[in-house]
């Protein structure tokens, strides 16, 4: 026996088939597929359920309004008009092997825990702008039309084996964490479109998720020790204030370790009065702008008898102040990075 092509000509027709009290619920029927002919629009304040299975819709699809209580869960269904969802999911969004065939909108929606696509294809716009996003998905989907993720506020971001044929607009967008192959894609999608704001914002993402990963890896302590000073230092690349802080810092505390190890210092720890106090602190400044010089002579203290721990100190300080020079610089070319 052939499937049987179940039409449904009105909103109120598509309303009785609930099967759920409080909720819309029609599951896979081995010998019916549904064809919603109508335009289907309702403003709800409260559901309990929204399942829809092996549904076509001819027309528009538009549910607006308070808040749905369980998971969302759509499969095998067609939106040949528009969709548009923007609703409260209090258990999350998902859709499995759904075809938006025109506009999809889920404007200003709320989604707690979670809203996955798997297996999605879109063939219009697809709209997540001024949405609140707990854990944000799409899985393998093959998305042909541009995506918009503007003033859109996701917690945390996953995306694996997806194809995007067009470009994704991140204006304004709030993307709090993610998988590091999620960042990867979106910063090379960022690039694609010469979007080089958001690519850096990405990318400083991507390297979070990189030390997060190393963290919980065991044997990868050179990888982790590299990343943590790329943080340190600019940010992965993004600050170059950070950058100029690092330097000075790390100078002035190898500086510090270098004074305190003269055989015959220039200072005292005694109180010997104001003037002393003053002339001692001004030597101190000129000899630690010198010091801060990456190439100033080994010998420009020999004055006061530097120990050996002194001359590793100093060593240790060029090194110091030479790589944080050169992270500032390279912070100066954030926008230019690939």
């Amino acid at each position: 026996m052939g499937m049987i092509k179940h039409k449904i000509e009105s909103t109120e027709a598509f309303i009785k088939l609930t099967e759920k009290k409080g909720g819309i619920y029609i599951t896979e029927k081995d010998d019916i597929e549904f064809h919603v002919m109508c335009s289907i629009s309702i403003k709800i304040e409260h559901f309990k359920d929204l399942t829809l299975s092996n549904i076509t819709f001819e027309d528009d699809f538009i549910l607006q309004g308070g808040r749905i209580e369980n998971c969302v869960q759509i499969a095998k269904c067609t939106f040949k008009k528009r969709f548009i969802f923007g609703v409260v999911c209090e258990k999350g969004f998902w859709a499995r092997g759904v075809v938006f065939n025109s506009y999809t909108s889920f404007v200003n929606g709320v989604f707690k825990e979670s809203f996955h696509l798997t297996g999605v294809s879109n063939f219009g716009p697809l709209i997540f702008t001024q949405g609140k996003y707990d854990s944000f998905g799409i899985f393998e989907s093959n998305l042909s039309h541009y995506l918009d993720f503007s003033k859109a506020e996701i917690e945390y971001i996953n995306i694996k084996n997806v194809t995007f044929e067009k470009a994704l607009s991140f204006t304004d967008v709030h993307i709090k964490a993610g998988a590091r192959e999620a960042m990867r894609i979106l910063k090379d999608q960022a690039h694609k479109y010469n979007d080089k704001i958001a690519a850096v914002d990405f990318y400083q993402k991507e390297m979070i998720a990189l030390e997060s990963e190393l963290c919980s890896s065991k044997g990868k302590y050179s990888e982790l020790f590299v990343i943590f000073m790329n943080r340190i230092s600019n940010n992965h690349g993004l600050s170059w204030l950070r950058a100029i802080c690092f330097t000075l810092l790390s100078g002035f505390i190898f500086f510090t370790l270098f004074l305190l190890c003269l055989d015959e210092p220039y200072y005292s720890f005694e109180w010997k009065g104001i003037e002393q106090f003053i002339e001692v602190h001004s030597m101190t400044f000129r000899y630690f702008i010198e010091f801060i010089n990456p190439a100033h002579k080994i010998s420009y203290m020999d004055n006061f008898s530097p120990s050996g721990w002194s001359f590793i100190f100093d060593l240790l300080g060029r090194i110091s102040i030479g790589y944080g020079v050169y992270q500032a610089l390279t912070s100066f070319r954030k926008y230019g990075f690939k």
